[in-house]
């Protein structure tokens, strides 16, 4: 989203004529014609959601006013086409180091360790926790015991499941055309596209965790354009207009990492956390993380001439055009959330995982790391960009 530009497309849009046109056009897929795939079928999931539709309809004439004109005569002109987007889609996921039922208990098959000696070795090794860290008894409650419990016949921590998302857009084309005389033309566009959007991994997918990074998305574009266009000669056409687009992309996490949906966890932290979010977890490299919120903002003005003349066998061209952009966007992280990393250190004999033992440093509290920055400094960018061409097209 909004991460770099590779090319530079013009397109002509539809405009009104002297009669009426119109239509209306739809199409749509759904799961119910889909089969499951093996995957699922293996771990007993139902196939996923998935729910495509795209409907509009469009309409273009003249306009006149009755009594006192005729519509054939008519010398301005409307385009108005609207086009529905509704999607409910879902993508299997693999999942690995979900904790079990008996983890989140405090109950190991394999021993844990519990303490170290000077020289970092394991000093006590148990197959159970019975006191839990308050802070790790939080996130307990509110995020860890609302996942699904592991459900691959292969991997013990391994979850099979349908990540599913909604993707919605309406986007809405007006143009008025208008002719003065046989030389000068002019029309103005206008132009909203927006998103609106439930993505399960949340921007940029940073946790497949389900319901960890749950995100609402907007991203989209509003545009106006002012043309026009003067015939000089019988070879001769000059043409220009003013344009202005306003695009964005924005997500807000609406998972349980949103403080609203989390309210047992309060953890004192070094700075104040303006984020609404609570600090993320790292568990043996399983991320519970999400970029919220979000905030990118890129508006262009831009104002463009084209010469066109034709001599004899040459076609020459020329023409200017200029673009101005100031924008910016929140970082894509939550830096200021904080992040707590629980590592697995030295493991003890007996079998545990890596995964065992870094759960169970997360259930007693035993943080490796913890980072946290004072803020979520926003970025400007500016960009000015200044072309002329000359071009000859000899036949």
């Amino acid at each position: 989203f909004g991460g770099a530009g590779a090319a530079v497309v013009s397109v002509q849009t539809k405009s009104g004529g002297t009669d009426f046109h119109g239509g209306a056009f739809g199409f749509l897929r759904n799961q119910v014609f889909n089969a499951n795939s093996y995957f699922n079928n293996l771990a007993k999931v139902k196939i996923g959601a998935q729910r495509y539709g795209d409907f509009g309809y469009f309409i273009g004439g003249p306009v006149w006013i009755p009594k006192h004109s005729d519509r054939h005569n008519a010398k301005t002109f409307f385009f108005f086409g609207q086009e529905m987007l509704r999607s409910l889609y879902s993508v299997q996921q693999t999942i690995t180091n979900i904790p079990t039922v008996s983890q989140r208990a405090g109950n190991f098959v394999h021993p844990v360790c519990t303490s170290y000696n000077s020289s970092g070795a394991c000093a006590t090794s148990v197959n159970s926790i019975a006191s839990f860290d308050p802070t790790a008894q939080e996130y307990l409650t509110d995020i860890i015991d609302k996942l699904p419990l592991p459900n691959s016949p292969t991997d013990p921590q391994g979850l099979i499941t349908q990540a599913a998302g909604t993707n919605n857009e309406v986007q809405t084309l007006i143009r008025i055309d208008h002719q003065f005389n046989n030389k000068l033309s002019v029309f103005l566009r206008y132009l909203d596209d927006p998103f609106n959007l439930v993505v399960p991994n949340g921007f940029q997918s940073t946790s497949t965790v389900p319901g960890v990074a749950t995100s609402k998305m907007t991203d989209g574009a509003t545009s106006w354009l002012g043309h026009a266009t003067y015939v000089i000669g019988t070879n001769h056409v000059l043409e220009g207009g003013f344009a202005t687009r306003t695009n964005w992309v924005t997500s807000q996490a609406i998972g349980f990492l949103a403080s609203a949906n989390s309210p047992d966890i309060s953890v004192k932290l070094p700075y104040v956390a303006t984020l609404n979010l609570v600090p993320s977890l790292s568990i043996s490299g399983s991320s519970y993380s999400v970029n919220s919120p979000y905030n990118e903002r890129n508006p262009i003005t831009q104002i463009f001439l084209n010469n066109t003349n034709s001599l004899g066998r040459h076609t020459l061209k020329a023409g200017i055009n200029i673009e101005l952009e100031t924008g910016g966007s929140t970082p894509n992280s939550s830096v200021n959330a904080g992040t707590f990393t629980f590592a697995p250190g030295t493991l003890p004999a007996g079998g545990a995982t890596q995964f065992d033992q870094a759960f169970a440093n997360f259930l007693q509290g035993k943080v490796a790391t913890f980072t946290q920055a004072n803020s979520n400094p926003a970025g400007t960018n500016s960009t000015n960009i200044y072309e002329g061409y000359v071009q000859d097209d000899f036949r």
